[in-house]
This record gives structure tokens, sequence and C-alpha cells, in this order.
């Protein structure tokens, strides 16, 4: 990346399309202070990034990337991971509504309860995908960023997701990757 300008708005829902190479989770990297850019700077609400707590942004930001990182354990706690206290039913199903997750469940013989294996190994490329995607809209985060997280998708249930996603998860912001 060089000489980047880049405003996204409080609610803005933008994609960033590019080829493989070209940029794309490099800006993600430096937005999630992972990398640090050689020049300029990086501001979240009028506030640089350097001056912003790790806990705090990581708070505001929820990444989900191509390869979601599951455990062996049920499909549900795969998901409500980010939940220090008990799971909140509602937030819940409004997750695996919009990430089409519900339709998986109801494929699963023990439903939410279904162990997902070592590394999702029990799903498919697609169904880890759509479990990474309701992990994200379960954290409620103000930020949601996916990096070719739908790249395992068909474009139906793609198609879905995101119209799902827009209509549903209003005031947040939504950054998409894709090739």
């Amino acid at each position: 990346l060089d000489k980047l300008n880049l405003t996204i708005n409080k609610g803005q829902k933008i994609g960033i399309v590019g080829t493989s190479g070209s940029g794309k989770s490099t800006l993600f990297k430096l937005l999630l202070r992972l990398y640090t850019p050689k020049k300029g700077h990086i501001s979240f609400d009028d506030t640089n990034l350097k001056g912003i707590k790790s806990d705090s942004l990581f708070s505001k930001i929820s990444i989900v990337p191509q390869e979601t990182e599951l455990f062996n354990l049920p499909l549900k706690d795969n998901i409500t991971i980010s939940e220090t206290n008990s799971v909140k039913q509602d937030k819940y199903n409004k997750s695996l509504q919009i990430s089409q997750v519900d339709k998986i469940i109801k494929k699963l013989h023990a439903g939410d309860l279904s162990l997902v294996g070592e590394k999702g190994i029990r799903l498919s490329g697609g169904e880890r995908q759509r479990l990474g995607i309701a992990r994200a809209i379960y954290k409620d985060s103000d930020i949601i960023i996916l990096d070719e997280a739908t790249s395992n998708l068909d474009y139906i249930t793609e198609k879905r997701i995101l119209e799902e996603m827009d209509s549903k998860l209003k005031g947040k912001t939504l950054i998409i990757a894709a090739h």
C-alpha cells in the first residue's frame, strides 16, 4: 500500500476489491495495529490508533478471516466464545439467522451442541466460514471486517448473508474484502 487515503464513516458498508497480493489483508492488519504504517497515521473517531489501548481496539472490531479458527467444542460454544457471562439467546439467534448457520444446525444430529471437530474438520469450508461470521455478529462489535470470509460460500448463500447483514446490522461499520 502506498499513499492510501481512506475514510470510512461510522455505519458505512464498503467493499475492498483487489487481486491477490494487492494489500487487502495488509490494510486490515494496519487497522488492527498488527502492522505499523511507515508514514502517516490511522485514526478512529479522530483518535490516533497508537493512542488506543489494544483491549479497547479489539472490543470495537471483529474480523472474520478466510480461514476461521474453530475448536473441538460444540458449535454453539464456537460462536459464543467471546461471551464471558451467560449466552444471550436473542443475540445468539440473530447471529445464527444472519450467518445462515441456523440451516446447518438443522442438519446436525445434536443441533448446536454438536462437536465441530478439531479446526472444524466435521464441517465444510463454507460452513466454517459461516460460523466465523456468526461469531463476529454475536460479538456485537461496532466494526465487522470480512477478509475473504465468503470465499467458500456459494453465490446464493453469500447473497443471503450480505442481505441479512445489510438489513439487520444497522449502525455497524462493515468492511468486506474480496477478489
